[in-house]
C-alpha cells in the first residue's frame, strides 16, 4: 500500500508544483487583478462541472462495480451538456459571470465534466497509475500551453489562460476516453443490471449526496471569492487576488490528505471487510495529520518578502503572509476532513458528508458578509478557517460513531514513528 501512496502523493506534489508555476506565471504577467478575475472563472467553471456530477461524478467509482461502464456512460454525458449550458446562463443572470468569456464557460465547463467523468471511471477501475498520470500532463499542458500563448503569440491578457484551459481539459477527455474506450462492451450482459431507468435513478440517488456534499463544500471553499469580488469598496479582482494567491498555498498542504483520500475512497469502495476499512481509515488519518502539520508550518516559516520575490513585488504580495497565518488552523483541519469523506463516502454514506459540508457553508454564509465587509482580506480569511476547523470537529464526530474507532486510536503517539518506518519499510 505505501507504493500506491507514494506514487500517489508524488503524482500530486507534481500536480502543486505545476499549479505554483503556473500561479507564479499568472502573477508576474497577469497581475493581482489578473489572478482574481481568472479565479473567479475557474471557480465558476468547478461549478458547472460539480453540478453536472450529480449524474456521472464520484459515484461512478461506487456504481461501477455494481452496473458497468455501458450502463453508466451515456447518461453521464448527456447530463454534462445539459448542465454546462444551463448553469452558466444562470450564473450570468445572477452577475456572477460576465458577457465577454460566457460562451468560454460553457464549451470549457461541458469539457471539464466530461474529462472528469473519464477519470471518475479510471478510479474506479483503481487503475491509480493512469489517473495520475493525466492529472499530472493535465497540469504540464495546461502550464506549457500558457507559455506557449502568452510568450510566444505575444497574447497578454486573460485570453492566454483561457486557451491553456482548452488545451489542458481536452487532453483530458481524450486521454481518459482512450483508457475507458477498450472496456466499452466488455461487461457481460448478465451483469449490466437493471434498465435504463433504474440505472439512472440509482446515479442521481448516489449523485445527489455527493454532489451536494461537494458544492457545499466548494461555497464552503470559494463563497468569499464572490463575496470579496462584491464587497469590497474598490479594485476588488485586485484584493480577490491576493486573498485567492494565499488559499492556492495553503491548500497546497492537503497534498498528501487528498492522495490518501483518493486511495482510500477507492479501496473502501471495492471492500466489505469493516476491520479492514477500520485500519485503513486509522492509517490514513495519521499520515493526513503528519503531513498537513509539517506543510503548514513551513508555509508560516516563509517571509512575506519572499512571496514578494516569488509574485511580484509591484503588487505587495508579502501582505498574504498574515492571510496564511489565519487560514492555517482551518487548513489543518480540512487536511483531516478529507481522509474522513473518503471513509464515509466509500460505505456510500455520502448524506453524512452533506451535512458536515451544509454546516460549513451556513458557517461561512453567516460570518463572511458581516468579516469581510469589516475586515476585508483578513475577515475572509476568519470565516474560512472557523468555517474548516467547526465542521471537522462535527465531522469527527459522525466519523467515530460510525467506524467505531476509538478516539484513542487516533492521537498521536510515539508508536506512529514506529509503525511509519515499518510501513515504509515493506514498501
Amino acid at each position: 500500500m505505501i507504493r500506491t501512496i507514494i506514487a500517489t502523493t508524488f503524482s500530486k506534489f507534481g500536480v502543486i508544483v505545476l499549479s505554483f508555476l503556473l500561479l507564479i506565471s499568472t502573477t508576474q504577467t497577469l497581475g493581482a487583478d489578473g489572478k482574481g478575475y481568472i479565479s473567479l472563472f475557474l471557480l465558476n467553471v468547478t461549478l458547472v462541472q460539480l453540478i453536472s456530477s450529480f449524474i456521472g461524478g464520484p459515484a461512478l467509482v461506487y456504481l461501477l462495480p455494481r452496473f458497468g461502464i455501458e450502463r453508466l456512460l451515456l447518461p453521464s454525458y448527456a447530463w454534462a451538456l445539459f448542465v454546462s449550458i444551463v448553469v452558466p446562463l444562470i450564473l450570468f443572470a445572477a452577475g456572477l459571470q460576465d458577457r465577454e468569456y460566457l460562451y468560454h464557460l460553457m464549451f470549457i465547463g461541458a469539457i471539464d465534466a466530461i474529462g472528469k467523468i473519464h477519470l471518475q471511471f479510471i478510479l474506479g477501475r483503481e487503475d491509480l497509475k493512469s489517473h495520475n498520470w493525466i492529472s499530472f500532463l493535465q497540469g504540464a499542458a495546461l502550464l506549457l500551453s500558457f507559455w506557449i500563448f502568452y510568450g510566444v503569440y505575444g497574447i497578454h491578457d486573460i485570453s492566454a489562460y483561457i486557451g491553456a484551459i482548452y488545451v489542458a481539459y481536452l487532453f483530458t477527455v481524450i486521454s481518459g476516453f482512450l483508457r475507458i474506450f477498450r472496456e466499452l462492451g466488455t461487461t457481460p450482459s448478465q451483469e449490466l443490471q437493471g434498465t435504463w431507468r433504474i440505472t439512472i435513478r440509482e446515479m442521481s440517488r448516489y449523485g445527489f449526496w455527493i454532489q451536494l456534499a461537494n458544492i457545499s463544500q466548494l461555497l464552503n471553499y470559494r463563497l468569499s471569492y464572490y463575496l470579496l469580488q462584491k464587497l469590497l469598496p474598490e479594485n476588488n479582482y485586485a484584493g480577490l487576488g491576493y486573498y485567492a494567491t494565499a488559499i492556492n498555498l495553503a491548500e497546497a498542504s492537503w497534498v498528501v490528505s487528498k492522495s490518501l483520500a483518493m486511495i482510500q475512497y477507492a479501496r473502501i469502495s471495492n471492500t466489505q471487510n469493516p476491520i479492514e476499512i477500520r485500519r485503513l481509515s486509522t492509517q490514513m488519518w495519521k499520515i493526513a495529520f503528519y503531513s498537513a502539520f509539517a506543510i503548514i508550518s513551513v508555509l508560516l516559516l516563509v517571509p512575506g518578502e519572499v512571496w514578494n520575490f516569488v509574485f511580484g513585488a509591484e503588487d505587495n504580495f508579502a501582505q498574504i503572509r498574515p492571510l496564511l497565518v489565519v487560514l492555517a488552523p482551518g487548513i489543518f483541519f480540512m487536511a483531516l476532513n478529507n481522509t474522513m469523506s473518503a471513509h464515509l463516502a466509500g460505505q456510500g454514506l455520502y448524506s453524512l458528508n452533506a451535512r458536515v459540508s451544509a454546516l460549513g457553508l451556513v458557517l461561512t454564509g453567516v460570518s463572511a458578509p458581516f468579516l469581510i465587509t469589516r475586515y476585508g482580506m483578513t475577515g475572509a480569511a476568519v470565516s474560512t478557517s472557523l468555517s474548516y476547523s467547526l465542521s471537522t470537529i462535527y465531522q469527527t464526530q459522525l466519523f467515530l460513531k460510525t467506524s467505531r474507532i476509538p478516539m484513542a486510536d487516533l492521537w498521536p503517539s510515539r508508536a506512529d514513528g514506529r509503525w511509519l518506518r515499518q510501513l515504509i519499510r515493506k514498501g
